[in-house]
């Protein structure tokens, strides 16, 4: 929608098709159906207001703002990380909420059609028709130029795979990790800790690090990463899981989060198992680019980790991209998708890069290599987020979130300088404790 807009407000008539039913695509009934929470950030808010100039103002009703990110280690809070004050502050919000607030700001533009419950069948990408299933038919689109924004399992991407001679090629990590949500009540009482401030909770441990993200009545979402064909997960890939399975999952969920303050009720975990889940994805195209017709955006040319919180403003960052070039090469120039497919794809692969391999080590079915990986993780937080920042920067999931000049590709770059460094410094007083051992006992 955010493309849609900035094509609206450009004067241009925008056709969105959309699979889901509209009840199924406004549910904010945050329940079964919603998955976790994103994190919104500036460069997001900037783009949707070129657009539409109170389009903050109607999303925010959906979200709460976020003060900041939180690392727990056991009971103790290792440390926290607050968002600079020159900016506004990253907004914490469900899914289904962010969709519904930018329908309620695309629905102010006329020049937006909506088109419901239709699938995508085909792309005939020879003649340039798109076809999609309804209810009451068949229906092929042609005439315009196509923006194919449909996820990390993206149809068209995958029809254009196929397509023969399309010098395309895309391939694709797919993790043994899976994602899932918990949800938990509200804090019976007014939270004084450092869980009372909304925001993003990092539950880190030597198993699996589990994520928090608050919502705006202080409960919170819980992602908790599973591995597959792990024998100490094995027994809760079920959807009918038995009353040990059930108390497996709770007994989890109370060894890595032994702070966390809101109830979680029993029937909430025995919910867990039939939810739907998520796969870390990662998808490496040769292009965005679709033959000067299609352009491919977000995570249907570039998903990765939900972890690192940066699905969503990097694809509405690819909007702003193409909107910058588009302004000053015109929207029609045929020249335009290309020429954005070349500027734009290595600096958001370099970042892409840096999460796969920071989520590789965190979420390894190795247990030693994911004890270095968490390890890693919170070296970066703890040393470049203190002593070291003025030397290496803000640490890379708080450079993410935050506005800056520097393009995603630099900040990833710079992220493998603090991992370099913070090996460094270990390396450094591992031998030093080895070196002062040996000489006293020689």
């Amino acid at each position: 929608m955010s493309i849609a807009m900035i094509l609206a407000k450009s004067g241009r008539t925008v056709h969105i098709f959309e699979k889901r039913k509209i009840d199924d695509f406004l549910d904010v009934n945050f329940s079964v159906k919603v998955g976790y929470n994103l994190v919104v950030t500036n460069r997001a808010y900037k783009i949707w207001e070129r657009a539409l100039p109170n389009a903050l103002d109607i999303i925010k009703k959906y979200s709460v703002p976020s003060s900041g990110m939180f690392m727990h280690a056991g009971k103790t809070l290792l440390k926290t990380i607050k968002y600079s004050p020159l900016e506004p502050n990253p907004m914490v919000i469900p899914r289904n909420g962010l969709v519904t607030g930018l329908y309620e700001c695309a629905k102010q533009f006329e020049n937006i059609t909506f088109h419901f419950d239709h699938y995508l069948e085909s792309v005939d990408f020879e003649h340039r028709i798109v076809k999609f299933s309804h209810p009451s038919g068949e229906k092929s689109v042609s005439g315009g130029r196509v923006y194919a924004c449909d996820g990390a399992n993206s149809k068209f991407r995958r029809q254009y795979l196929a397509y023969p001679n399309s010098g395309f090629t895309c391939p694709m990590n797919q993790s043994k990790v899976l994602i899932r949500v918990l949800h938990s009540q509200k804090p019976e009482k007014e939270l004084t800790d450092s869980w009372g401030e909304p925001g993003i909770h990092f539950a880190l441990n030597t198993t699996m690090p589990f994520l928090c993200a608050s919502n705006a009545d202080f409960s919170f979402k819980i992602l908790t990463p599973i591995i597959m064909n792990s024998p100490a997960y094995n027994e809760l890939f079920t959807e009918t899981p038995t009353d040990q399975q059930v108390q497996r999952l709770k007994e989890l969920t109370q060894e890595f989060l032994p702070t966390f303050p809101c109830k979680i009720p029993d029937s909430e975990f025995r919910k867990w198992f039939k939810r739907q889940y998520f796969r870390r994805i990662y998808t490496w195209p040769n292009k965005m680019n679709v033959d000067d017709w299609a352009v491919m955006l977000g995570d249907a040319v570039h998903a990765m980790d939900p972890i690192g919180g940066q699905g969503c403003n990097s694809s509405v960052a690819d909007v702003g991209v193409l909107h910058d070039m588009a302004e000053e090469l015109g929207w029609e120039n045929p020249e335009l998708f290309g020429k954005f497919s070349d500027k734009r794809l290595p600096d958001i692969q370099t970042f892409q890069r840096a999460i796969y391999e920071m989520g590789e080590f965190m979420f390894s079915t190795n247990s030693i290599v994911r004890l270095f990986g968490i390890l890693q993780f919170a070296g970066t937080m703890l040393i470049c987020g203190s002593c070291c920042k003025p030397c290496f920067g803000a640490p890379f999931m708080q450079s993410m979130l935050e506005e800056s000049s520097e393009s995603l590709g630099s900040k990833a770059i710079r992220h493998n300088c603090q991992v370099f460094a913070v090996k460094m410094m270990v390396m450094t007083i591992l031998v030093s404790l080895i070196a002062f051992m040996l000489f006293h006992i020689i």
